[in-house]
Formats: structure tokens, sequence, C-alpha cells
């Protein structure tokens, strides 16, 4: 571990996939916020879900755009609570539905509306409809009017009573007679 965390930006960013893929969760963890965000996007996309429980909060919340984008599926389905929790409001604006929808329910019903406030209304839109079915009333309530325009008809159609607590009047008044 403690041979990984004195490794210079510039050595890491030479490393070969197979140096990246031995990596423990223990010395993934024991990175710094630089030495992490120097590692090849390339590189970050062969994460397995064992190395992943090594991320720390602050690596993950300090990930580049093109970092993010190359988590896999598998990936963002093993990210603890915590891990999901320290995913900024434009980091998950860059994620693809696919990717969202592998945080998986109980992470996405954790989020903070706050961090949901970038999310586009097609990545709204591409919930699957039990990720949808885990948003709460205070996350709904955060979301702007073009967020929820973004709500499908099929996702509409299976709010709950307790989601649509969420909605003020011009989030309603945003909903066009389609979407109804």
């Amino acid at each position: 571990v403690g041979q990984v965390a004195g490794l210079t930006t510039t050595q890491l960013t030479s490393w070969s996939a197979a140096n990246f893929q031995a990596l423990t969760a223990a010395q993934i963890g024991a990175m710094t916020t630089t030495q992490f965000r120097a590692i090849n996007a390339n590189d970050i996309a062969l994460l397995t879900a064992g190395q992943t429980a090594g991320l720390t909060n602050a690596q993950i919340s300090t990930m580049t755009a093109t970092q993010l984008k190359k988590l896999t599926p598998t990936v963002m389905g093993a990210l603890s609570a915590g891990q999901a929790g320290a995913l900024t409001a434009t980091e998950l604006s860059t994620l693809t539905t696919t990717q969202i929808n592998a945080l998986g329910a109980s992470n996405i019903g954790i989020l903070a509306g706050s961090q949901l406030t970038k999310l586009t209304a097609t990545q709204i839109a591409g919930l699957n409809l039990t990720n949808f079915g885990a948003l709460t009333a205070a996350q709904i309530g955060a979301m702007s009017t073009t967020q929820v325009k973004g709500f499908s008809t099929t996702e509409l159609g299976n709010l709950s009573a307790g989601q649509a607590a969420g909605f003020v009047a011009a989030d309603i008044g945003a909903l066009s007679s389609a979407q109804f």
C-alpha cells in the first residue's frame, strides 16, 4: 500500500493496464485524489467490482468526466451508498442512463436532491421503473420543471402518491397533455 502511495502522477500515467489490474482495493484507496485523477481513463474502464470497494469518497468526487464515462455498469452497481453519495451533481450529469441505472434503486434513493439537479431530461426519462420508483418526494421536489418535463408517460403513470407529493404547481403546469 505504501509503495503505491509514493508513486508520482507521471509514473501512474505510464502504467500498463496489467499494472492497474493488479492493484488491490487497499492500494487504490491509498492513492491521493491527484494520483487517482492521473490514471488513464482506459485503465479506469478496467476497474473490477472488488477494486471498487477501495475507492474513497474523495477519489469519486474528483474524478474527471473522461474517467467517469469509462466506469462500467458492473462498477457502478458495486458502489456503496457512501460512494454513490460522493458523486457530485456535475459528475452525475456526465453519466449515461445505463450507468445511472446500474447504480441501483438503493443508491438512487439515497442521493440528495441537490445531486440530481443537473441530470438531463433524457437521463431522467431513461431511468428504469425500479430506479424511478426509488425517487423520493424530496428528490422530485428538487428537480427543475425542465427535468420534470422529461418524465416519461410510463414513469408518470407509476408515480406513487408519496412521490407525487414532491411536485410543485410549476411542475404540474410544465407537463404536456401527452404526459397525462
